[in-house]
């Protein structure tokens, strides 16, 4: 899957994931590599920081891409 300018690639993973659980369709297993290893990250931040601190972050992240 390529990505259409303007669209990050954790945009263009979540519309193929969102693609992906509406349809049926087959997920790349490069796209499926990207989410797995970012819900770990997410999960490790979590056990570190608390569910608070993790969120802000992750508000402040999105608004900034």
């Amino acid at each position: 899957m390529s990505t259409e300018a303007g669209v990050s690639q954790r945009e263009a993973d979540f519309q193929a994931a969102l693609e992906h659980a509406l349809t049926g369709k087959a997920l790349d297993p490069e796209i499926d590599r990207r989410i797995r290893e970012g819900a770990a990250e997410a999960r490790e931040a979590l056990k570190k920081r608390g569910q608070t601190d993790v969120a802000v972050e992750l508000i402040r992240e999105i608004r900034d891409q």
